[in-house]
């Protein structure tokens, strides 16, 4: 057997693992991937697995060399590194988190206190109170009953958001699909993830167009919703699916 058929057979090869930490990607490369930055996430997997990747080239020169009966010397280990962050991302566990950018204040006294919200929410504020302007024609993201119970029983400041399954949003990162909007029927509650208190969860009854930039790692703003709360998944049920034109 010739060296070029040495070297041709070694080049087919592919060094294949799951990588990162326990076959998943940690809070900081979720962080990474989520700012658009894979290239980053793919040099912080290489340095991870450096010794693994040098130690299966020599084992892949050695078997090229005694199948081949070449000098391993001669040979260049030139194999491809898999390091398939598509799949990492999928078996990622844990959750994502969808601001909405909507803040509230549990303290109110005037329509125009919280006349942003009602906009953002698209709530008739004459539904809310009889002596507010009645806008009929807005397209409510919940009903006037789930308003009042996620404003009451918010303690404090906080904003509007939902959790997303980790794994499947950076799963469709990678498939370059653009995530523009919230299913209907995803729970939503008031959080604030600087001290960990939040309002009850209640139901969205339209989908919401969002911006993906909106989309934020759970476990890096301080206090999460699901470490604080502690809920299962089957509370956080928001599905982020591509906007269509129908």
């Amino acid at each position: 057997m010739s060296l070029e058929e040495a070297q041709k057979w070694l080049d087919e090869q592919v060094i294949e693992m799951d990588w990162g930490y326990d076959g998943q990607l940690s809070s900081e490369q979720i962080d990474l991937i989520l700012d658009g930055k894979t290239n980053e996430v793919d040099d912080d997997l290489w340095e991870e697995n450096h010794e693994y990747i040098w130690e299966s080239e020599q084992y892949l020169l050695a078997e090229a060399a005694e199948d081949f009966d070449v000098d391993k010397d001669e040979l260049e280990p030139t194999m491809a590194i898999d390091m398939n962050l598509a799949r990492l991302a999928r078996n990622t566990n844990g959750y994502t988190g969808l601001d909405l950018n909507i803040e509230h204040d549990q303290y109110w006294e005037t329509y125009e206190d919280v006349e942003g919200e009602l906009e953002e929410l698209g709530i008739n504020p004459h539904d809310v109170d009889e002596g507010w302007p009645d806008i009929p024609d807005r397209d409510p993201l919940v009903t006037i009953k789930s308003l009042w119970e996620l404003w009451v029983n918010c303690c404090y400041t906080g904003g509007y958001v939902a959790l997303l399954n980790c794994g499947e949003v950076l799963e469709s990162l990678f498939k370059g699909e653009k995530l523009s909007v919230l299913e209907r029927g995803a729970n939503l509650t008031i959080y604030n993830f600087w001290n960990g208190s939040g309002s009850m969860i209640e139901s969205t009854i339209r989908d919401h167009k969002i911006d993906p930039k909106e989309i934020y790692n759970d476990g890096a703003m301080k206090y999460g919703i699901q470490s604080c709360y502690g809920l299962g998944s089957s509370e956080w049920n928001g599905i982020l699916k591509e906007e269509t034109n129908e």
